[in-house]
């Protein structure tokens, strides 16, 4: 095989199902396989294509799985997972292909990480600077997954990044992402919006639906009600079974369900088909000539507004899930870790 195919395979099968739970083990494998591959049978490509192919296209695989599945609250509760997990990133540390010592030191915290979260030695929490610890207790303490916000096509990558920032700042872990309608053309961010989110995805459990049809499936398991954040505000929405009430006392009920809160494109705003499915269509009340917002900037008020109406909402999150959030954040030692000026934020094809 050609080191273009195995790159192309690496790129359009391995790489999405490290980022799947359910797939993670096999891809793991085949991950392996495949750098066998190239490091046996490749050398005369030279030594310069050899670390560009494993410093570069296999890392992002790596960083890829980190973000989407390490991070993922559900491997609390896969034992097989987190154990084929840590196995294998100590099998990625301990081999001969060229990491750069950076990357080789990123991958043996991850692997710590892995061990913490399928029952590893506790001593390696100890290492971590006791004020980190309470300030991790104190945030997840606020934390809830009683509203999580959907992102439905919000194809600028700026908006998008200052969003995740946002609801990390003011306490949401779950944000789900939607592509957006078919045919729309994602834009990427400007080079000055590209840290925009300041690295907050580290942070969030950001899960991703197929379509709005998987959306509504999983609202109707997680027994959530599906809002949807409306622009211009109408009495009622025409071809679509929710109303359109303002997000205020006396408008909305009391106290808040379990809900999840849908933003739309910059410009197109919600789909007709989302809207069909939603229990109900909120909207924030202008006072201006100006009758709409920056959906990144919709998105801190309409969270705030929820807050301010629902106190009770913050800290709603099942002890489980904070003690593995807790865990995952001491593995990796992210008060030494800041964003670096190499970070690039969210991939552009995140959505």
């Amino acid at each position: 095989e050609s080191l273009q195919t195995l790159t192309d395979e690496l790129e359009t099968e391995i790489m999405p199902a490290l980022s799947s739970l359910d797939r993670f083990p096999a891809a793991a494998d085949r991950f392996c396989e495949l750098l066998d591959t190239v490091w046996n049978e490749h050398s005369a490509a030279g030594r310069a294509q050899l670390e560009a192919f494993v410093q570069q296209k296999c890392f992002k695989a790596v960083q890829v799985f980190a973000r989407q599945t390490l991070m993922c609250p559900d491997l609390a509760f896969n034992g097989i997972a987190s154990e084929k997990m840590s196995a294998w990133l100590r099998r990625l540390v301990a081999a001969s292909w060229c990491w750069s010592p950076h990357q080789r030191q990123a991958l043996q915290e991850m692997s710590e990480l892995a061990q913490l979260v399928c029952g590893g030695k506790d001593s390696q929490v100890d290492e971590v600077d006791s004020d980190f610890h309470r300030r991790i207790r104190s945030v997840l303490l606020e934390r809830t997954v009683r509203f999580v916000v959907v992102l439905e096509g919000v194809r600028n990558s700026a908006n998008q990044q200052m969003i995740l920032r946002t609801c990390e700042a003011v306490g949401i872990q779950e944000v789900w992402l939607v592509p957006p309608p078919s045919g729309a053309k994602y834009r990427a961010t400007m080079v000055r919006s590209r840290h925009a989110s300041r690295g907050a995805e580290r942070f969030l459990t950001l899960r991703r639906f197929a379509n709005v049809e998987e959306v509504a499936a999983c609202c109707k398991a997680e027994a959530r009600e599906l809002w949807a954040s409306y622009c211009p505000p109408r009495t009622e929405v025409s071809d679509a079974a929710a109303v359109a009430v303002p997000l205020v006392r006396g408008s909305v009920p009391s106290p808040l369900p379990r809900l999840a809160l849908v933003l739309g494109t910059e410009g197109d705003g919600i789909s007709p088909e989302l809207l069909g499915k939603a229990n109900l269509a909120v909207y924030l009340p202008m006072h201006g000539f100006m009758q709409s917002l920056n959906v990144a900037v919709a998105c801190g008020m309409l969270l705030q507004r929820l807050f301010d109406l629902c106190p009770e909402a913050r800290g709603d999150m099942p002890s489980n899930v904070q003690e593995h959030l807790a865990a995952m954040l001491h593995g990796l030692r992210l008060a030494r870790n800041d964003v670096g000026d190499d970070d690039e934020g969210i991939p552009e094809g995140l959505l």
